[in-house]
């Protein structure tokens, strides 16, 4: 089992963030998410370049619903890391969200769209990042939104959810037959749900 050469290692070499990392990673792919978070706690502590167990930690908190300690968790990270593309990628979906459950409180959600622009000038080829800056400028820039939405399916032409936005918005602003066309196109391809289909994952911090 794949945990259990990790814990051989972790005998030898007890303060390895490498493979605290891994078994964090691994613990959550078991549904062991409160180890994992302990194991990402505890990798933090060894050294102040942590970026990835952090990472790691509040992803894990925003899938078990714990969306405040998240956004603080990748805020203390921001304020460590202000150039490390992905954690503000998932800082930025974590303040999107959060506004959302604030009935889009207009300062949480600029906050986001700034946290999101930033990362996509750091790393500009990562659709993520523009799929949910499109869907913060969903209410007050359909023409942003768009552009985001755009260039999300540029990189990535299999991202159904952004051929969704991206359909619903050509219907809405006089650009009917290409939304019909995007929106058959999701009727093919999508199986799923298409809010859910796109979230920070733990697979990409192993990288």
């Amino acid at each position: 089992m794949a945990t259990e050469i990790v814990d051989i290692g972790l005998k030898r070499m007890p303060n390895s963030y490498r493979l605290l990392v891994q078994k964090g990673v691994m613990l959550d792919g078991l549904g062991r998410r409160t180890e994992a978070k302990e194991i990402f706690r505890s990798a933090m502590k060894l050294r102040n370049d942590n970026s990835v167990a952090l990472v790691g930690l509040a992803i894990i908190e925003l899938n078990e619903g714990e969306t405040a300690r998240a956004v603080q968790t990748l805020g203390d990270g921001f304020q460590k890391f202000p150039s490390e593309p992905y954690l503000l990628y998932c800082y930025g979906y974590a303040l999107a969200k959060w506004a959302d459950m604030n009935n889009d409180r207009p300062d949480i959600a600029e906050n986001a769209r700034s946290v999101l622009q930033r990362a996509v000038r750091l790393n500009s080829e990562y659709p993520e990042s523009y799929y949910h800056l499109g869907k913060v400028y969903l209410r007050t820039d359909k023409q942003a939104a768009i552009r985001n939405f755009e260039m999300a399916l540029q990189l990535d032409p299999t991202y159904s959810a952004s051929k969704y936005q991206l359909a619903r918005l050509y219907m809405q602003t006089g650009r009917r037959e290409e939304g019909l066309r995007l929106m058959s196109e999701v009727q093919k391809d999508m199986s799923g749900t298409l809010e859910d289909e796109r979230k920070p994952q733990l697979k990409i911090v192993r990288r």
